[in-house]
């Protein structure tokens, strides 16, 4: 469908001079180096590099659109790059990436939902991955996987009920480290405090190491130990026996028993004070103490009291020699670190871990204001780090431990003016060593902070690519229409993420209202309607909570501050049922439960609190059926629930117990029944506990029954079911009937993905094993199931993102060998399959999306390089006889017709003027009849109820008299109904019935009504 986009927004204000995609966590893969970056059209995302620009890829935007999965924790296991990323509707969770697209997937789904399990901590030991997860019902615990589903799973819930921390903290669980292929780490069991314990992996090989005490004012708050560091063997960590004197860490000692765990160092002595910097210098642990005699230097130990000893006192007396601030790096044989002799201020220094072997390798910026040395990595025997001097500025520098090998490696911006790398946030890796080059973060002064590369010399240094080279950007997010509006997210760069809404023009497009004054923005999420608001939650003074709009400034409020005193209720899992907004939150004495709201204070209500107390029964999947919400809770063994809004309405059908998985993260309803996958089943319920029942066992240990889509009545999902792997499977309910449509991809998995309904087939992505990832659609059938078109006939990741039904329109973002990921359209063959709008010209990619439709008006969110991310609209061409603008044409528009009859049409053409001579009338229910397509109805359809206030006010309706085939009204005013409820129900009642046989009769009623209208 040819269709003329024009950029609606250029939102945001503020000049993008030298945008940055700050690249960050560098991990080497197979001589790939994956990093995590910002190019301006999407957050921060999981990146690739080979040292090219060319080679210099997004892997997969996870988080599709402006907002950001914050890929952390990345990790090698066994040659696979895992990490932990917010796909936007799953929370943080762990994924993992063999460096391509449909390669990067979601392992596990933790906790389902959007909070997340919160993944953190990933650890290799022996090809096994270890970190720690919060799954919802254990709190942080330690958790292992092997890269599936059913292989990712708890090791021992060690902690059943979390002490807080003096600081507050509830979290408790951290510095997991490899000893020889066992894991240590510390955690709190509730009864001992913060400890080190180990694991071989296993529930019973999980263990206390020693229970170090405390004996301070913090009951249970354990020794608090930090930096876990493997010496030949030998644990080395810090910990405290009075945890409230203060941050006195003793040096502590393990040979992984409980006997052989010993102190080394006393700070009740009052001589030797905090302990840090635990690093392994070739085989002997070196580390900073603080001494009231020596100030902090470094120290060495050999494992024994006695054999712990200063290294040199680098500034003599009191003042301190060593910085912990700046970072140091172990190279070779050799440990490189800033120091400050009290004489050069502070410079590059070195130690094998003797006293003879410390020593300053060079005063690269004379006089008491020193380099500073930082930022350090290595390529083989050599350190690279950055520097600072009053010459060059803050640029990157080389040593190989003499004063002679120590020079700079290129001036990138020339002059003292440097920015160079800048600062890293904490926890960022901005340099990394990979082959025989070094990848960091820099700024020349003219690109912003981009990816660089450096083999040691000053040609061999440069800028690899300008990632984020885009103006200033809105990242417009979360379309959703009401009222005739469609309201968003949007950053104008003075607000923050605000409140937008347009009626799809330039003038009539502006921030809503600036609900968190300042730069920070609100940042509105999980905009929802129900009823007659718009529900999103945003954050204020009280933390984030739930507001609400009724399309007017004085209108758009908070709720209510279901959480007090700054703390946010976790809300979550949004949605209407009946006009009623339902979502779970935390009010911090009910811990997670089922919450409603009819947008006022007094109404926004716990519906029932299912574990009662502070502990959380934690609803998930909430699914509308009816007029009930159907919901889960509960881990591996789980509960299906059912709700009308009330306490004593709300009920368990069953429980369940699957032989594998945990709850189920959604429910789709067929035909009245309920459908969810836990593992490696297919459940189903019909709302009863004899009815809640298995449809099907999968044997694969990998299996994955995602995507539940309800089309025409039958249950679509993906499934690795059998050996044809991942492929796409149907079901009617029954063990029999859950069968493979199609084995799409014969060599390995199909992958069928992102299910959309249009032309009354199940259109998705799938991978057939030779044109790659491209546009499928299916009938159900073997035969019916097809490769709509090799968009990009390469093999190749082409992975078609937001298919979206518009009017009869299949639009979606895509990319072929000449355009990268533009806008498409289909109308379900090859042929019809074409390029729709290439918002750069160039092979840059605009990465459209957000694809949304209202009446009329088509929005789509694309990067341009002269406006960045910005919201863009296109006008439709109508339907005829769509007089509603809603893309079908029905009983609701002829209500519309009726309502304006005899009206005039501004501008000609709109509303109900079908015929465009820009009056309604009779021309116009000429144009509905013929456009109006009753549907073929075999049994009687069942409308949804309707109160009997809504039944009376049905206000001016044509009623066909079954008796005397006679077309006759029936006025009816209810002024204590809302206009709302009437025209709800009006449009109800022409909406789900065959209308069409009151143009059918003899005696044409229709126009005897029109001319009594005339009359009047």
């Amino acid at each position: 469908m040819a269709v003329d986009f024009s950029l609606l927004s250029d939102a945001n204000v503020v000049p993008n001079v030298s945008s940055s995609s700050l690249p960050s966590n560098y991990v080497e893969v197979n001589s790939t180096v994956f990093f995590t970056a910002a190019d301006g059209v999407r957050g921060v995302e999981l990146w690739k590099t080979d040292g090219t620009a060319a080679g210099t890829q997004l892997v997969k935007d996870i988080q599709p659109g402006g907002l950001s999965s914050t890929p952390s924790s990345l990790v090698n296991v066994g040659g696979v790059l895992y990490f932990a990323a917010n796909d936007g509707s799953s929370g943080v969770e762990l994924w993992k990436s063999d460096g391509t697209a449909e390669g990067t997937v979601r392992v596990a789904d933790i906790r389902p939902g959007a909070n997340g399990s919160s993944v953190r901590y990933l650890t290799d030991v022996g090809g096994t991955l270890f970190f720690v997860a919060n799954d919802g019902a254990h709190g942080y615990e330690l958790w292992k996987s092997d890269g599936s589903s059913n292989g990712t799973v708890l090791i021992k819930d060690i902690e059943g009920l979390q002490v807080p921390l003096p600081n507050g903290a509830l979290e408790s669980m951290k510095s997991l480290t490899n000893v020889n292929g066992t894991l240590y780490f510390v955690a709190n069991d509730g009864a001992h405090g913060r400890e080190v314990w180990r694991t071989d992996g296993t529930a019973a090989g999980t263990t206390l190491l020693k229970d170090i005490g405390d004996q301070g004012m913090y009951p249970r708050a354990g020794s608090n130990p930090l930096q876990l560091v493997n010496v030949s063997g030998t644990l080395y960590f810090t910990a405290s026996e009075f945890f409230n004197f203060g941050p006195f860490n003793d040096l502590w000692k393990s040979d992984g028993s409980e006997a052989g765990t010993t102190k080394l160092t006393n700070t009740g002595g009052g001589e030797q004070l905090p302990v840090g910097n635990l690093v392994n210098v070739n085989g002997t642990l070196v580390f900073s103490a603080n001494s009231v005699n020596l100030g902090t230097e470094l120290w060495r130990t050999d494992g024994t009291p006695a054999g712990t000893t200063l290294l040199r006192d680098i500034n003599p007396g009191q003042a301190s020699g060593f910085s912990s601030t700046l970072k140091s790096l172990v190279v070779g044989n050799q440990l490189y670190f800033a120091a400050n002799d009290g004489t050069h201020g502070f410079e590059l220094w070195r130690t094998d871990g003797t006293s003879a072997g410390t020593e300053l390798v060079s005063d690269i910026r004379p006089g008491l204001a020193g380099s500073a040395p930082t930022n350090f990595t290595a390529i083989g025997g050599t350190a690279y780090f950055t520097a600072t001097t009053d010459e060059f500025g803050s640029e990157l520098w080389r040593s190989q431990g003499t004063a002679a090998t120590t020079q700079l490696v290129a001036d990138t911006t020339p002059g003292p003016g440097s920015l160079n790398v800048g600062l890293p946030l904490a926890g960022e890796s901005i340099f990394a060593g990979v082959g025989n080059a070094v990848y960091f973060r820099n700024n020349d002064g003219v690109n912003g902070s981009e990816l660089w590369r450096s083999d040691g010399t000053a040609a061999g240094t440069g800028m690899v690519k300008n990632i984020s080279s885009l103006a200033g950007s809105s990242g417009p997010a979360l379309l959703t229409p009401f009222k005739g509006f469609t309201y968003y997210i949007a950053n104008d760069g003075v607000h923050g993420y605000e409140l937008w809404r347009t009626d799809g023009t330039p003038a009539g497009t502006a921030m809503f209202k600036d609900l968190l004054p300042g730069d920070a923005g609100s940042t509105p999420s999980q905009l929802l309607v129900a009823g007659d608001f718009l529900y999103f939650t945003a954050i204020y003074e009280f933390g984030r909570e739930l507001w609400k709009t009724d399309g007017t400034f004085e209108g758009t409020t908070l709720v209510k501050d279901i959480r007090p005193f700054g703390d946010s209720s976790s809300i979550a899992q949004l949605i209407e049922v009946e006009g009623v907004l339902y979502f779970t939150a935390n009010d911090g004495l009910t811990g997670v439960e089922l919450w409603r709201s009819d947008g006022t204070a007094a109404g926004t209500q716990l519906v029932v609190d299912i574990a009662a107390g502070v502990e959380s029964s934690q609803p998930t999947a909430l699914t509308k059926v009816g007029n009930r919400l159907y919901f889960v809770t509960g881990g591996s063994s789980f509960n299906l629930w059912q709700s009308d809004g009330t306490a004593a309405g709300t009920s368990m059908i069953a429980s369940v117990h699957p032989q594998s998985g945990s709850a189920p993260g959604s429910i789709t309803e067929v035909n009245g029944t309920l459908f969810f996958r836990t593992g490696n089943e297919l459940w189903k319920s019909d709302g009863t506990a004899a009815g809640t029942l298995l449809v099907r066992g999968f044997s694969s240990s990998n299996y994955n029954t995602s995507e539940l889509f309800n089309l025409n009545g039958v249950l679509y999902f993906s499934a690795n079911g059998d050996s044809a792997g991942t492929e796409l499977w149907r079901s009617d309910g029954t063990t029999a009937g859950t069968v493979r449509v199609k084995d799409i991809n014969p060599t390995g998995s199909g992958a069928p993905q992102r299910f959309v309904e249009f032309n009354s087939e199940l259109y998705f992505v799938a991978n057939d094993g030779t044109t790659g990832a491209e546009l499928w659609k299916s009938d159900g059938t073997a035969a019916g199931t097809q490769l709509v078109k090799d968009v990009f006939p390469v093999r190749d990741t082409n992975i078609p993102l937001d298919l979206t039904n518009v009017h009869g329109t299949l639009y979606f973002s895509a990319r072929n060998s000449t355009f990268n990921n533009e806008l498409w359209s289909s109308d379900g063959t090859a042929e019809g399959t074409v390029l729709t709008k290439d918002f750069n010209g160039d092979f840059s990619g605009s990465q459209p999306n957000n694809i949304t439709v209202v009446g009329n008006k088509l929005f789509v969110t694309a990067a341009t390089p002269a406006e960045g991310l910005e919201l863009w609209v296109a006008d439709l061409p109508r339907q005829a006889g769509d007089y509603n603008d809603d893309g079908r044409v029905d009983g609701a528009d002829f209500l519309a017709w009726q309502r304006d009859f005899g009206s005039a049409a501004t501008p000609t053409g709109s509303g109900a003027d079908g015929d465009g001579d820009g009056a309604i009338g009779s021309g116009d229910l000429d144009v509905w009849k013929e456009a109006f397509a009753p549907p073929a109805i075999a049994a009687p359809l069942l409308a949804p109820a309707m109160t009997a206030e809504q039944t009376l006010s049905i206000d001016e309706v044509a009623i066909v008299d079954t008796e005397t085939p006679e077309l006759r009204r029936t006025p009816f005013t209810a002024p204590t109904v809302p206009s709302t409820a009437r025209l709800v129900a009006r449009d109800q009642f022409f909406a789900i019935g065959d209308v069409s046989r009151m143009f059918s009769i003899e005696n044409d009623g229709a126009t005897d009504w029109l001319a009594k209208r005339r009359r009047r």
